[in-house]
Parts: structure tokens; sequence; C-alpha cells
């Protein structure tokens, strides 16, 4: 089974050089033409509003951006987040990201060491949709997993706001468990005679993270497969990235964690 999937990059760096007035997205334009000369395509945003929230080459290109959530640096700076293209597990990903990081360093010294920042994943079956069935199963999965995952990621992102354990986030899942005391077996046969009786992707979103307005901020996020969404699952627990070798291992990790439970769990 092939998946495609895309990876969101939290960064803060500092320029090789500054250039006056100081500009972050005079910097994005430089990592996006980087990027464009080493044989990809990229594009920076240059601070629309609009093209920011609706770029209409998101799954084609490479996106430099900003992000709200690491807050204001100390000069000279720069906050960004990349997101990459759509890739696919069956072709050459792992030279996309070296590409990424090739540019990176160019424009770039080493990005800072910060629990601000982290990195997501992205993930579908290549070239279709998830059924109903294997939703289900990777929701089960998510928790079964859960308490072996929490030790795997970086301090800072276990428990970390942005990415709550589904557990604790959904209120389902917490009435679910408290009854039984915990996601002990009696635990997770319950959630799996809930999970048994779904019938539609929101019903899946609604278990595995509740319907509240910051849902999206748990370690595994359904919320794209709502109707208009990417459909894509996200895992969130990634470790703030600062080469191509991590990169790939956090990739990796998503990605076989997604086909393990898939090819693990009936449900």
């Amino acid at each position: 089974m092939d998946f495609e999937f895309g990876v969101e990059i939290e960064a803060i760096v500092e320029p090789h050089m500054i250039r006056y007035p100081f500009n972050r997205y005079f910097y994005f334009e430089r990592l996006a033409a980087g990027i464009n000369q080493r044989g990809g395509d990229a594009v920076a945003d240059a601070g629309s509003e609009e093209r920011r929230k609706h770029p209409e080459h998101y799954h084609t290109s490479w996106w430099i951006t900003d992000d709200n959530s690491l807050g204001d640096v100390d000069y000279p700076g720069v906050t960004l987040e990349g997101v990459s293209p759509k890739l696919r597990t069956d072709r050459d990903w792992e030279s996309e990201v070296d590409r990424f990081w090739d540019s990176m360093k160019a424009v770039f010294h080493m990005p800072v060491r910060s629990p601000k920042c982290g990195s997501h994943v992205h993930i579908s079956p290549a070239s279709r949709e998830f059924t109903l069935s294997e939703l289900k199963r990777l929701a089960f999965g998510v928790l079964f997993y859960e308490t072996a995952t929490i030790p795997i990621l970086p301090r800072e992102r276990r428990d970390h706001e942005y990415c709550v354990r589904n557990s604790e986030r959904s209120p389902i899942l917490k009435r679910l468990l408290l009854a039984t005391n915990g996601p002990n077996d009696d635990g997770l046969q319950a959630v799996a005679s809930c999970i048994n009786k779904i019938k539609s992707n929101q019903d899946i979103i609604n278990l595995i993270q509740g319907d509240e307005k910051d849902n999206r901020r748990v370690l595994w996020n359904f919320a794209n497969l709502q109707e208009g969404g990417s459909g894509s699952v996200e895992f969130r627990g990634g470790r703030g990235l600062r080469g191509p070798v991590r990169t790939k291992r956090w990739i990796a990790f998503a990605v076989a964690f997604v086909y393990m439970v898939l090819n693990k769990y009936p449900c």
C-alpha cells in the first residue's frame, strides 16, 4: 500500500546575510529561489492574506510562509514554516527533503533549538481517499498505541498544547475510559464497540478529538477528513527539525505507523 504525504517544518532561523530594512518575507523569497534553483518548485508568501490562506499551488510546490504559533523572536531571527508539496512513498521523496535543507543551509544558519517548533506530517492513501473501515482501524490504533507513542516523542512535544493526547482531548474517549478506569482492556473494548457503530467521517472526528473550536491541536488530527478537507490524517507530534536526517525519520515514523495499523487491526 502506497501513501501520499506532506510535511510541515516549523523553524526559527537567522540569515547569513542581513538586508536592510529587515523584512522576513525577503528571506522567504530567498529560500524559495534556492529550492527552484536546485530543480524544485517553491513559492514564497509575500505577506498577502489572500495568498497565504488560499495558495493555488499548495499541494504542488513548497510553500514558504510564516507561522503565528512561533510568536515573536529577537532580531535578526526569522520564523517560518516550510510546507512540502504532496509527496509519495513509491517515488523519490527523500531528494525533495534534501533539496529543501540544502536551500535552507544556503540562506540561513542552523535552525535554533526551540520548544516552540514542531513538525507535522499529513498522510493519505496514494490516489484515493481513506475508506471508513480504514479510518476506524486507524482511530483504534491511535488510542491503542497512545501510551507507547508518547515516550518516543521529544520531551517538549509530550502533552504540548498543540498536540494533546487524543484520549485527553476527546470528551467521548474521556467518558469511555473514565468508566473503565483508563485505557485498559475494558476501556479499549468499549472504544472498539463505539468505533464499530460509527457511520461517517464526522463521527470519527467527533470520537477521536471532539468538535470544539481548537480540536485540531491533538497528536493525531483527523479534522481534514471533513467534507472539503484535504482527506489526510495529520501526525502533529514530530520534533522541531534542523536537518534532512531527522526530517526523513519523522516522516518515516508517521507513515509507517499508519501502514502498520491499517494492516494489523480489523475493526
